[in-house]
């Protein structure tokens, strides 16, 4: 399922919530975690820093690191190990993901600024527009308080939802969503959502036009239902199948989430529309910005396949523009020859 995990803590009990899902997904003797510490200056003193209290910094970072990972030693039979780095937190965990070939990131999506208004944090937020591999997105503010500043304990998921739209892409989640059900004992619900046409016109539609999009719905609200009768053939694992119409099949989703009661939403980063290079598709980017429940998401592309973005692109010019001035007013001027 995933072999290298990396898990970015902040030295709060929030962002350490994270490490009981961790857990939960972890396939023990098969995988390796890496818990990640990133030691970045205040903007009061960034440009002026005490190398004294910068070291006092990083072997506390490192001191706490190694008292998470002998505590998950006792929970958990996985290679345990931690690193601590020094800079802007998102731009050091991408780095080491990539460097290191993870195939998964958990992480909080709150951490020691406590629990905002804002539904994912800015460095949780940072990671995941940018990331090349899966995210398991830990929700906070879902956290009971025992599990959070308590005993580090795989949790328990006992409601998995998996949204697909018929596409191989969508599909690809299946093998984790089997899996996790499994070992959790949870239930496996499949949903569909059938979109119902929306027609350009100002007037109310007459009869024909309704009758339409009536058959439309319909022909496509059984094949869903066939799409599903096939692939429950398929997977050997118990689940439950729901085809759901709607003229909002995103915000039917969300609904169906919360009506029943669903605790992890597993999601391919693309599905049948998503466009190639972009990190995610619409409905995926829904779920990270408006969900409300733990949320895994399968990268289906590989880092160089991914757009950097416009911002990330004239940023990487700048820097490299900015190094090559450095190196410029740094080189030995040559002395003129003098009589």
């Amino acid at each position: 399922m995933f072999h290298k995990i990396l898990v970015p803590l902040d030295g709060s009990s929030i962002a350490a919530s994270a490490l009981s899902h961790v857990l939960a997904v972890t396939q023990q003797h098969e995988s390796s975690i890496t818990l990640m510490r990133v030691v970045e200056p205040s903007p009061a003193d960034a440009s002026v820093i005490n190398p004294t209290d910068w070291q006092l910094q990083r072997s506390e970072a490192s001191t706490y690191l190694d008292e998470i990972v002998a505590e998950c030693a006792d929970t958990c039979k996985a290679a345990v190990n931690n690193v601590v780095m020094e800079g802007p937190a998102a731009d050091r965990i991408l780095e080491h993901a990539q460097a290191h070939g993870h195939d998964l990131i958990v992480i909080s999506s709150h951490g020691k600024g406590g629990i905002s208004h804002w539904n994912v944090s800015s460095v949780a937020l940072k990671v995941i527009h940018r990331c090349g591999v899966s995210i398991l997105l830990v929700r906070a503010y879902q956290v009971p308080e025992w599990e959070a500043s308590g005993t580090i304990h795989p949790v328990r998921y006992h409601k998995i939802c998996v949204p697909l739209d018929g596409s191989l892409r969508s599909e690809h989640v299946l093998p984790a969503a089997t899996r996790l059900a499994e070992k959790h004992d949870a239930e496996l619900l499949l949903v569909h959502g059938v979109v119902k046409p929306e027609l350009f016109d100002r007037t109310p539609i007459d009869s024909e036009y309704s009758a339409l999009i009536e058959n439309v719905v319909e022909h496509n609200r059984r094949q869903a239902e066939r799409y599903f009768d096939e692939l429950s053939q398929r997977l050997d694992v118990s689940l439950k199948t729901y085809v759901i119409t709607s003229e909002d099949v995103t915000s039917s989703l969300h609904r169906f989430v919360d009506e029943h009661g669903v605790d992890l939403v597993i999601l391919s980063a693309h599905g049948r529309s998503g466009r190639q290079g972009w990190r995610y598709g619409s409905l995926t980017s829904g779920f990270i910005a408006y969900g409300t429940t733990h949320l895994l998401i399968m990268q289906d592309l590989p880092w160089q396949e991914i757009d950097e973005g416009s911002a990330a692109q004239v940023a990487k010019a700048n820097q490299t523009a900015a190094i090559q001035r450095r190196e410029t007013y740094a080189a030995p001027t040559q002395q003129a020859d003098s009589w």
